[in-house]
């Protein structure tokens, strides 16, 4: 059974992105456009790993972090969060809100490019995005989660084998 992950932003475009890219690579995903909806659907459908958007109106990514680990049921459950903003200036009010791990936007698709950011990149640019690495502390609280819910499958760090 492939691993199921949660996705929840409040821009389509980026919910649509990221549950492609991960269906494509067989993982099983539930989306979320909100805060309220993202909580229930921890609830209901009981994810393996939470991708959260960090800036939602109403209930902030943050805000939904909290109260994902104020519940004992799952305190444990990895979230990661997926921000378009600074990491370094929010990994601290992530870290305290109870993430793992952040996970920065490459790009913003609201905004299309003005005609002089249209030209060729430098190539001695240090790239932007980074890979994300399992975190080790994630991978304990997947391994608590799966125990005390009593899901089964993959360790939220490893990839599922492509479909055939």
């Amino acid at each position: 059974m492939p691993e199921k992950i949660l996705v929840v932003d409040d821009v389509p475009v980026n919910v649509k992105l990221l549950a492609d890219l991960l269906t494509v690579k067989g993982y099983d995903v539930v989306t979320a456009a909100n805060g309220a909806e993202a909580l229930a659907k921890v609830e209901t459908d009981r994810p393996g790993i939470v991708l959260l958007d960090v800036m939602m109106p109403g209930m902030s990514g943050y805000d939904v972090c909290r109260k994902i680990r104020e519940n004992p049921a799952t305190t444990m459950l990895p979230i990661i969060m997926v921000t378009a903003l600074d990491p370094s200036q929010e990994r601290v009010k992530g870290i305290e809100a109870g993430a793992d791990d952040f996970l920065t936007q490459a790009h913003q698709p609201a905004r299309a490019p003005g005609p002089r950011q249209v030209a060729a990149p430098d190539q001695g640019a240090p790239r932007r995005a980074r890979r994300l690495e399992p975190d080790p502390r994630a991978a304990g609280r997947a391994s608590s989660w799966r125990s005390s819910t009593g899901s089964s499958g993959s360790s939220a760090s490893s990839r599922p084998s492509s479909p055939s």
